[in-house]
């Protein structure tokens, strides 16, 4: 008998934007935290939300809904994201009404979403919930070389 390869689930974040449902691998998160106070910055994109000191770093927070066109205005914050991508420039995090899990999720297994192609990996349903799987390394990535230059001259 041959062996069928196993494909491996691999652990993502599930978090609530702008009451939709969304995922990020773990791999590309370095914390989830509280935000405490956000400094707005002048001339910065619409999508940024302002800036956190966070462990004596300088942290660009990103309104997330606003940077996908998600309908409505936040709700509350609650959490930041904070990313650890290799290929950015500077520090970058976004805004979540709500952390609710890590779940395991076989990549595989995600459909398109054909509206979002360049910023997600795909769709799953889990437990009832339809949830976009987010690239964080393709997506924010883009968005720091937008801001990199207005937050170098704070």
């Amino acid at each position: 008998m041959e062996a069928v390869p196993t494909i491996a689930a691999k652990p993502f974040v599930l978090f609530r934007v702008r009451g939709q449902w969304f995922a990020i691998p773990l791999v590309q998160v370095q914390a989830i935290a509280p935000p405490g106070r956000i400094t707005r910055v002048p001339n910065a994109p619409r999508g940024v939300r302002g800036v956190v000191d966070w462990r004596g770093k300088v942290w660009a927070l990103y309104d997330l809904g606003e940077c996908l066109g998600l309908p409505g205005q936040p709700t509350g914050v609650s959490y930041m994201i904070l990313l650890g991508l290799k290929r950015s420039d500077m520090e970058v995090g976004f805004i979540a009404e709500e952390v609710r899990e890590i779940r395991e999720i076989i990549p595989p297994s995600l459909e398109a979403v054909a509206d979002r192609e360049e910023s997600c990996q795909g769709g799953i349903t889990l437990e009832g919930l339809q949830v976009v799987v987010l690239d964080g390394e393709r997506f924010f990535t883009d968005l720091s070389a937008a801001i990199s230059p207005i937050v170098s001259h704070l």
